[in-house]
């Protein structure tokens, strides 16, 4: 589950505390609410678009941002401006002198800083290449092909399918077989898995003859109606086909 509403969401309370504690002369509360708001707002942007993020730098948030996102050079200025409140505002240690509270007061234009140039620690992101994924799941699904020939169907469904997966989701995959000599669906697993790989990423397999897909269809089963839902079949044959 892609959870980077929730995470704009908390960004949106940071920010309200922020303001919050700015109005009430906390301001080294301000300083670091403000940070905390602008990297939960960056990471839900980098979580929105299949990315993982990491670390707390918010500049170097900003330079793992999609390029979809379209970020102007003002905004990666002001992300190295608020860097610098980010240990500074908490902790007497990461000032040259005195508390956090002295540090960060109403600034006047051209008045020195006590806060060092660097404070904050490395960050990035790495994405999911969703197409590159899915052919490498096709391919495997091809494969299986080849070394099962009872393989009628191999169908991905879940968050790969629908858009929501990110680098480290595994892969939900039913496959559907004309027959099999095991009446258990677990103890056909390991043969499948075995047809399948290697395999590009962890996998939650879910193998059923056809007979038993109708069967479950016609009882409401929730997997079957989640596979119909978004179910992408990588062998390319119709699900509703007999």
């Amino acid at each position: 589950m892609n959870r980077w509403r929730d995470w704009w969401a908390q960004a949106q309370r940071d920010l309200d505390h922020a303001e919050h504690a700015h109005a009430d002369g906390d301001f080294e509360w301000a300083a670091f609410a403000s940070h905390q708001a602008a990297e939960k707002g960056l990471k839900a942007l980098i979580l929105a678009a299949s990315g993982e993020p990491w670390g707390h730098s918010l500049a170097l948030l900003v330079e793992a941002l999609p390029a979809s996102a379209a970020i102007g050079q003002e905004v990666s200025e002001a992300a190295h401006r608020l860097d610098k409140h980010y240990i500074p505002a908490r902790y007497p240690n990461g000032l040259a002198a005195d508390i956090p509270v002295s540090s960060t007061p109403r600034m006047k234009p051209g008045k020195p800083s006590l806060m060092r140039a660097r404070s904050s620690t490395p960050a990035g992101a790495v994405y999911l290449d969703r197409d590159l994924r899915i052919s490498q799941l096709r391919t495997a699904a091809e494969r299986a092909r080849g070394r099962l020939p009872a393989l009628r169907r191999a169908v991905l469904f879940g968050s790969l399918a629908d858009g929501t997966a990110g680098p480290r989701s595994d892969a939900d995959l039913l496959l559907v077989l004309e027959t099999s000599l095991h009446a258990d669906p677990t103890d056909r697993v390991p043969e499948a898995l075995a047809a399948l790989s290697p395999l590009p990423c962890p996998l939650d397999l879910f193998v059923v003859t056809a007979a038993e897909l109708a069967r479950l269809e016609a009882a409401g089963d929730p997997l079957v109606r989640e596979v119909r839902r978004c179910g992408l079949d990588l062998l390319d044959s119709a699900l509703d086909e007999s």
